[in-house]
């Protein structure tokens, strides 16, 4: 008897519930994994944590490899790798790693590109960490926040100081 795509389906939604056939083995590593994700230190850690630009920066990362309006077969999983190793490693990095894994290699100028890459980051990442940016940040900071002060005690002074009924016009 040949089993057809509909009593296969009738079989799955009135059958018995399927069930994970785990070895204690398993069964010992799944709690441990558990018990990690819901230990109370990690539980708060998670609780506040409500930046999600890493999150959407990935996603968006994602959609510029594997946009939604196409829809690509074969080339989806590596189009999402590419995605993942540039996050991990940085465009330059993550860019001849994927290729490397790929079994492919750069021309002249991809790898004149990638250095210049590498040479824009590591100054960039060199440059904030100097005193001297710090410096310059913590000013920027304490600019803004002045400025807000006074705009804050300025909008209070106005705020106090109404015009006298002697020279009110409309009544």
């Amino acid at each position: 008897m040949m089993c057809t795509q509909e009593s296969r389906r009738k079989q799955r939604m009135t059958g018995q519930p399927r069930t994970w056939k785990l070895t204690s083995g398993d069964k010992a590593v799944l709690q441990q994994a558990v018990d990690h994700k819901l230990n109370p230190e990690m539980v708060v850690r998670q609780l506040g944590n409500y930046n999600t630009n890493k999150v959407e920066a990935f996603h968006n990362r994602c959609l510029k490899y594997n946009p939604k309006s196409k829809q690509n077969k074969k080339t989806f999983s590596s189009r999402n790798l590419h995605a993942v190793t540039i996050e991990r490693l940085g465009i330059a990095s993550g860019t001849r790693a994927y290729q490397a894994k790929c079994g492919m290699s750069l021309n002249g100028p991809g790898q004149k590109i990638t250095k210049q890459m590498d040479l824009k980051s590591s100054y960039h990442s060199f440059r904030q960490k100097s005193v001297h940016f710090k410096r310059q940040r913590h000013k920027g900071k304490l600019k803004k926040i002045k400025l807000k002060m006074i705009n804050k005690f300025l909008s209070v002074k106005s705020a106090e100081h109404e015009p006298s009924k002697e020279h009110n016009y409309c009544c």
